[in-house]
C-alpha cells in the first residue's frame, strides 16, 4: 500500500539537497534553506513509521466493501504520497537550478516552508487516525461516543489553512 520508490527517491533527493547546502555556503541563503530541508526531514521521520507499519498494513481492514480499496485511512496514505511527489518535484527544481546566477532561494525557501507546515499537519493527522484505529477494531470506522469528543476537540484545533496555500494545490 506505502509506495516505496516514492519513499526513497523522497529521502534520496532530501539528503543530497542537505549535503548540498550543508557543504556550499556561498549560497546566501544556504542555512534557511537548510533549517526547512530539516524540519521536512524530521516530520517525516515520525511520519514514515505510522504510515508503513500501522496505518499502511490496517488499512486495509477498514475498506467498506472486501475488494474495493477505499476508506479515509488510504485517503490519508494518497494525500501523503501526493504531497511526497510535490516535494520531490520541488527538489528536483532546485537540484536544477542550484547553480544558476539567477537562483530564486527567496522563493524556494516560501515553498520549502510551506510543504513543511503541511507536513507538520498531515503528522498531526495521521497521528490520530492512529489513534482513531486503535478506537476502533475489527474494521469499523466509527468510534463510540466515550472516546469522539476528546479527539474532535484535539483535531478542532490543528492548523488548516496549510492545506490552502496555492503551492499545493489542495484547494
Amino acid at each position: 500500500m506505502v509506495n516505496e520508490v516514492v519513499y526513497r527517491t523522497f529521502y534520496a533527493l532530501l539528503q543530497e539537497s542537505l549535503d548540498h547546502f550543508e557543504n556550499n555556503t556561498s549560497i546566501q541563503s544556504s542555512a534557511a534553506i537548510i533549517q526547512c530541508l530539516r524540519k521536512i526531514d524530521d516530520n517525516f521521520t515520525h511520519i514514515e513509521p505510522i504510515a508503513k507499519d500501522f496505518i499502511g498494513k490496517y488499512a486495509s481492514n477498514y475498506d467498506v466493501v472486501p475488494g474495493l480499496q477505499a476508506n479515509g485511512y488510504r485517503s490519508l496514505l494518497a494525500l501523503l504520497e501526493t504531497l511526497l511527489l510535490h516535494i520531490i518535484q520541488l527538489l528536483r527544481t532546485i537540484y536544477t537550478d542550484r547553480g544558476n546566477t539567477f537562483f530564486r532561494a527567496n522563493s524556494y525557501i516560501e515553498k520549502l516552508s510551506s510543504y513543511s507546515d503541511v507536513l507538520h499537519q498531515l503528522r498531526a493527522i495521521l497521528y490520530y487516525a492512529q489513534i482513531l484505529m486503535g478506537l476502533t477494531p475489527n474494521g469499523n470506522l466509527f468510534v463510540n461516543e466515550d472516546h469522539s469528543e476528546p479527539l474532535m476537540h484535539d483535531c478542532e484545533l490543528m492548523a488548516k489553512s496549510c492545506f490552502y496555500n496555492n503551492v499545493h494545490g489542495f484547494q
